[in-house]
């Protein structure tokens, strides 16, 4: 199969008058490929916002072609989740969160799994994450707030303790942050 970017490569020698495009240098190559990359990445994307489920043909492929993609991998898992397949899709939500632990978007994905009725799967994604991340404060935040949704009262006061106490006993952030449970 003939990738775009190999397309690029042989008009772009033509153009040059080069022979073949073999002669093109290894960064002109390499950037083609990255361009390729990023549209097949950016298509995906696209199409799996506006039909998480009926884009999973799509993401498979494009996952499969570009594996270390966070974006891809969570889309790909809430695809999954969302077509009733939530064994299939933890293997791609784990492996968005070794490629990118403290990235917002798996806040997003829990609040994706609850909408779904999965509250279980989302304290799990979160808690998950915030083994990859312990430091991150809105994970911190988002497990608190998802365990207490989940009526998990008391793992979720524990949790928003946490979070508390990394405010360093400032009285107006200790406010602000109670002002924002759920």
């Amino acid at each position: 199969q003939t990738h775009q970017y190999e397309k690029a490569i042989a008009l772009y020698a033509a153009v040059m008058g080069q022979g073949e495009a073999n002669d093109m240098p290894e960064r002109r190559i390499a950037e083609f490929r990255r361009m390729q990359e990023a549209f097949a990445v950016d298509e995906a994307v696209r199409r799996a916002v506006l039909d998480p489920a009926g884009s999973l043909t799509l993401l498979e492929e494009t996952t499969r072609r570009y594996p270390n993609h966070y974006i891809l991998e969570l889309l790909l898992a809430e695809g999954l989740f969302v077509a009733g397949k939530p064994q299939d899709a933890w293997g791609h939500a784990r492996a968005a969160i070794q490629l990118a632990p403290e990235n917002p978007r798996h806040i997003r994905f829990s609040k994706t799994l609850e909408q779904h009725g999965l509250l279980d799967w989302a304290v799990n994604h979160l808690e998950e994450a915030l083994l990859a991340a312990p430091r991150s404060t809105p994970l911190r935040k988002a497990l608190a707030r998802t365990l207490i949704r989940a009526q998990r009262w008391d793992e979720g006061i524990v949790r928003w303790g946490e979070v508390l106490k990394g405010t360093h006993d400032s009285s107006e952030a200790a406010k602000a942050l109670h002002n924002e449970l759920p």
